[in-house]
């Protein structure tokens, strides 16, 4: 039986081992964070600066008149244009004839839309209006409001549309998640109630501020 080694060398040796151990894992777990940290800070700033734009849609009733709709954008690219909006239609009722009190209330409107009965009865299957809007920075915010009348005093009507939004040069913007007032997807489309009375007088512009809440 070979004589039990309690020299100094003998001791530090057995001692250094797992020290060496630990220290080559520390190194090799140093080198992969130290390389890997890139890619990890790219990953955060990807996840947390590119939050998906939105377009949350909503009917906004207007008293005695036909409703808005308001298009409220978030999480815009800093490169985001939009040129126009088409709403397709999915269902339409009307023309019908406004009876009681308010067919005959006065009032004075600034829309932005005429729709004619053929949008009622089937002759037109979408609108198209243009929308604006030029992002100024990362993760911008817009909104755009389409406020529409009936062509003919005393009627009402409603339509069920469908929104698709296109750049100025008429490219499809796919990147838009479209939503409702309570984060559901709009592939069913969101109803637009229309009323006119016979009294109501309209000026058409592009500006439709202050109408919409």
């Amino acid at each position: 039986m070979p004589p039990n080694d309690q020299s100094p060398r003998s001791l530090f040796g057995r001692l250094w081992a797992p020290i060496a151990v630990v220290l080559i894992a520390f190194v090799l777990a140093l080198d992969f964070f130290t390389k890997s940290i890139g890619l990890v800070e790219k990953m955060i700033e990807l996840i947390g600066g590119s939050a998906q734009p939105i377009v949350v849609v909503t009917e906004v009733p207007v008293k005695d008149s036909s409703s808005c709709l308001k298009f409220a954008f978030e999480n815009l690219a800093e490169d985001f244009v939009l040129g126009n909006i088409r709403l397709e239609i999915l269902a339409a009722s009307g023309p019908d004839e406004l009876t009681g009190n308010m067919a005959s209330t006065v009032l004075e409107r600034t829309v932005n839309f005429e729709i004619t009965p053929a949008y009622l009865v089937g002759g037109e299957r979408e609108i198209v209006f243009p929308a604006r809007i030029q992002a100024e920075r990362a993760a911008d915010a817009a909104f755009v409001d389409f406020c529409p009348t009936l062509t003919v005093p005393g009627t009402t009507g409603t339509l069920t549309v469908r929104p698709t939004f296109f750049s100025p040069a008429g490219q499809t913007i796919n990147t838009l998640s479209v939503r409702d007032g309570a984060g559901a997807s709009l592939e069913g489309g969101i109803m637009l109630t229309l009323l006119r009375s016979k009294n109501e007088t309209v000026t058409i512009s592009d500006q439709v501020e202050g109408q919409v809440p």
